[in-house]
């Protein structure tokens, strides 16, 4: 199986609350549907984000 790419996943989400992010102060939130639960999540796009799924080291 191999990983969407992040373009891709943008796709699969919506627009978040016009809110920033607690964690990085970014407007970067985008609610997007987990695929397990069927639940709608609300998740920080900013890979520099510490609290962003999407969350890299540089």
């Amino acid at each position: 199986m191999s990983t969407p790419s992040f373009s891709e996943f943008l796709k699969s989400t919506k627009p978040g609350p016009q809110r920033r992010c607690t964690g990085c102060n970014t407007f970067s939130l985008r609610t997007h549907t987990d695929p397990a639960s069927q639940e709608d999540k609300v998740i920080c796009t900013n890979p520099s984000c510490q609290e962003s799924p999407l969350h890299r080291e540089d």
